[in-house]
């Protein structure tokens, strides 16, 4: 698993050894209110930087108070409209659809309105956490704060790896191990936050997709990719769609994202695949067809260089 730019080149913090671990009752715990269900949870596991909950959520209007933590909220599965308003902003509409987040903010109040049905991760990443890293990022010659936000339907690969890795492992069997892991996990999930979703004073982060040197803007080609997954994204398809030559292309898409086309697309292919087969009973040679794929062997090679196990492993130890 590949993680960005930033998340390893700080000294680890071992913070959250002098804290307890992070209960339930430290959260705003949605899954339980009425009309909800919590599949799993990580209570009792001595996670202690973050608490996540995998939970059915339904219909539901209401007000959210100020709260202590961060939640960061991704959708598994089933569209829902949101609605959602922050003190001294606009109401924010989207039709909230599977592999997408949003976060419910600590330190203020929000009111809430949603419809539909889905299954939700949330994830509440200890504020002790990001209060560290923003003081360490700081320290590199950048102010900041631990505030983040990301509005309702946005869609982050990095983040979405991180949600996945932990899904994974709160529906695994506990080996002993899942704290330590899941505190590497939370510190670069932080990292990540902070940088490219943070409040922060100073130098603003560059936005994935746009080039430090004011090269082409090419935000427009992610989501592109996102809806085309299945379809022609050759290099040439993309650059047209780029409106530039195809080697032009093939260099600002590396400087903008880190790396090549051809690996930024089978990354995304792969993550869609962990979705459909964490969501979904389709087929896994099916899931291929569906996720770009020219076959499952072709699925199950990719799959495997990423992850480390084949898609119907991921499957079996994801669903118990």
């Amino acid at each position: 698993m590949r993680w960005a730019a930033g998340a390893s080149d700080l000294p680890l913090c071992h913070f959250s050894d002098r804290v307890a671990e992070f209960r339930s009752a430290e959260t705003r715990q949605i899954g339980w209110l009425p009309g909800n269900t919590v599949l799993a949870e990580s209570e009792g596991r001595g996670w202690r930087d973050i608490h996540a909950s995998l939970a059915n959520v339904t219909t539901w209007s209401g007000a959210h108070p100020a709260h202590a933590h961060h939640c960061l909220a991704y959708c598994v599965s089933q569209p829902a409209y949101l609605r959602r308003r922050l003190a001294g902003r606009r109401d924010e509409e989207v039709t909230l659809r599977p592999r997408q987040f949003f976060v419910i903010p600590r330190g203020q109040s929000s009111e809430w309105y949603r419809r539909g049905r889905t299954q939700m991760l949330m994830i509440y990443l200890r504020q002790d956490l990001l209060d560290t890293v923003a003081r360490e990022l700081g320290s590199q010659g950048g102010a900041g704060t631990a505030e983040v936000d990301l509005a309702p339907g946005t869609m982050d690969a990095f983040l979405e790896q991180f949600a996945l890795a932990v899904l994974h492992t709160l529906l695994a069997v506990e080996d002993g191990g899942s704290a330590l892991y899941v505190e590497a996990l939370a510190r670069s999930a932080a990292v990540h936050l902070l940088r490219r979703h943070g409040s922060r004073t100073g130098a603003k982060p560059i936005p994935p997709g746009r080039s430090a040197a004011n090269g082409p803007d090419l935000r427009h080609i992610a989501d592109y990719i996102e809806a085309e997954l299945g379809g022609d994204l050759s290099l040439a398809a993309l650059a047209q769609v780029a409106n530039l030559p195809v080697n032009a292309f093939g260099r600002a898409f590396r400087e903008a994202y880190g790396a090549s086309p051809h690996q930024y697309i089978l990354a995304k292919r792969v993550e869609r695949a962990k979705a459909l087969l964490l969501a979904t009973d389709l087929p896994i040679a099916e899931i291929a067809l569906e996720t770009g794929f020219s076959s499952q062997s072709h699925l199950t090679t990719a799959f495997g260089r990423f992850t480390g196990v084949p898609p119907a492993e991921f499957r079996c130890v994801s669903n118990g």
